[in-house]
């Protein structure tokens, strides 16, 4: 069983994650998932994703080391104030895309796909 009942429901809660916690590292804390009420195509989803990595490798690009030993201060969804280590958030998201690019890969598998690429670190380190 997966964290969502499809793909495309993964992709969007996946997509909308990295989303927000990008925003919240450039200092906002958004009050809405906008994934919630995306009703573009897959098309266009794949854009919004590549789009959004794009955005987090430019924006860390810009970092020092300072920034990455600091401390983030933001709000969670429900008005929940927190501050959590910059490295840590950014581990966080990594592993949380990580979770949701194996659910993925697994019912890509149920649904009977056998030519999937390698998804693992190491094949992308490669």
């Amino acid at each position: 069983m997966s964290s969502f009942p499809s793909i495309r429901k993964t992709l969007l809660h996946t997509w909308g994650a990295e989303s927000l916690w990008l925003l919240r590292l450039q200092g906002e804390s958004p009050m809405t998932w906008k994934w919630m009420d995306y009703e573009g195509s897959l098309v266009e989803l794949k854009a919004e994703i590549l789009g959004n990595n794009s955005n987090c490798n430019l924006f860390l690009e810009q970092k020092n080391e300072d920034f990455f030993n600091s401390l983030l201060s933001y709000q969670t969804l429900d008005g929940t104030h927190y501050t959590t280590p910059v490295s840590g958030v950014i581990q966080h998201c990594m592993n949380h895309s990580t979770f949701h690019r194996g659910q993925i890969v697994t019912m890509l598998r149920q649904l009977g796909f056998t030519k999937l690429i390698a998804t693992d670190l190491i094949a992308f380190l490669r």
